[in-house]
């Protein structure tokens, strides 16, 4: 569901829980009053965040700790973007604090579908399948971009072309 779907589900109580990963809106929103109401109708509110302090984790049933960019590998980029980085765990995870992959991996080992989750891939292999991604769509564009290992063991970026019509923007 888009976002506006599921704000008009909650309101019509076709959504009883949420998990939110990674944003505040009680702080967020510009109607704000509006998320309080909507919280008031949700029987189970998740907050997965580096924080535990954000005004939407005060307002949630349960916290779970998650790792900032720094404390997991990752891939740094959007379609927008001229570049894909390889982000490398700079320090361990502080505290209890885990990946947004070992989080939903492990609630699905919990439910019994961990392998239909995660299809057999860890976290980096997940990475390596996103990159591998990015590089079948920048073929057609003619955009070389190094095999994976070669990209996250070496320079840790590959940079696209700005095209021609954004050039003189």
């Amino acid at each position: 569901l888009a976002y506006d779907q599921i704000i008009e589900a909650i309101e019509r109580g076709e959504i009883r829980g949420l998990w939110v990963v990674a944003t505040n809106p009680a702080h967020s929103w510009i109607d704000q009053d509006r998320f309080t109401r909507l919280r008031q109708k949700l029987e189970f509110l998740v907050v997965q965040d580096m924080y535990a302090t954000t005004e939407t984790a005060k307002m949630a049933d349960l916290v779970l700790p998650a790792t900032s960019s720094l404390q997991r590998h990752d891939l740094g980029g959007s379609p927008r973007a001229r570049y894909v980085i390889a982000m490398h765990r700079a320090i361990d995870p502080v505290g209890e604090a885990r990946s947004d992959y070992e989080i939903m991996a492990g609630l699905a080992k919990r439910l019994g579908f961990e392998d239909k989750f995660t299809e057999g891939k860890s976290e980096m292999d997940w990475l390596r399948s996103f990159y591998d991604q990015a590089q079948k769509a920048a073929k057609p564009l003619d955009v070389p971009m190094m095999d994976f290992d070669t990209f996250w063991n070496g320079p840790g970026y590959v940079e696209f072309p700005i095209p021609d019509d954004a050039k003189n923007f």
